[in-house]
């Protein structure tokens, strides 16, 4: 079998020069409310004698009763610091988004960001489970075809310019979706 040879085209949204700070890999991890609720509700899920959500090791104890009681924090686990929401939208709408608008600022969307096991550990406690949420992203978010291993969560995103300035409570809208081919595992 040959390899896949799918190329992508990234746009160029930031010169080869420009530096972030405090970043993995661009400056901005844009998630969504609503995919944030649907993976505290599979990782609730999980442990609740759900035969689709289970992983093992399961949830229990402590870490359990904190996920239990909607306190897992998949927020912080997955380091976000673009956080959208509104009425009407979804879980995974932001997977097609291409470039937006939030406030004055235009965005380009140029990636998924493909999850490492570091959401496991407890932001808060410094404990580490070894399945949540990483197993249970991975039973639904393996949709990236060049990363095929990693759940994906959240999209990766890079000014248009150097000059915005965006604000809590400034509106997002998507201008353009984006062309990536991905699988239509959702």
């Amino acid at each position: 079998m040959q390899p896949d040879q799918t190329v992508y085209p990234i746009p160029q949204a930031l010169p080869p020069s420009a530096q972030t700070a405090f970043a993995d890999g661009y400056p901005f991890l844009l998630v969504s409310t609503f995919s944030i609720a649907e993976v505290e509700s599979n990782v609730v899920s999980s442990f609740s004698g759900s035969p689709e959500w289970a992983v093992k090791p399961p949830l229990e104890g402590e870490i359990g009763e904190k996920w239990a009681a909607g306190k897992g924090d998949i927020l912080r686990r997955t380091r976000g610091n673009l956080i959208v929401g509104g009425k009407g939208g979804k879980a995974w709408d932001e997977d097609e988004w291409g470039v937006v608008k939030i406030g004055e600022e235009e965005l380009v969307i140029v990636s998924m960001c493909g999850r490492c096991q570091l959401p496991n550990v407890d932001p808060s406690t410094g404990l580490t489970h070894p399945s949540i949420p990483y197993k249970v992203l991975s039973k639904y978010r393996r949709i990236d075809p060049v990363d095929k291993f990693s759940p994906c969560f959240g999209v990766n995103a890079a000014p248009m310019s150097s000059r915005g300035i965006l604000r809590v409570g400034d509106k997002v809208r998507v201008v353009k979706k984006n062309e990536w081919i991905r699988s239509e595992k959702r």
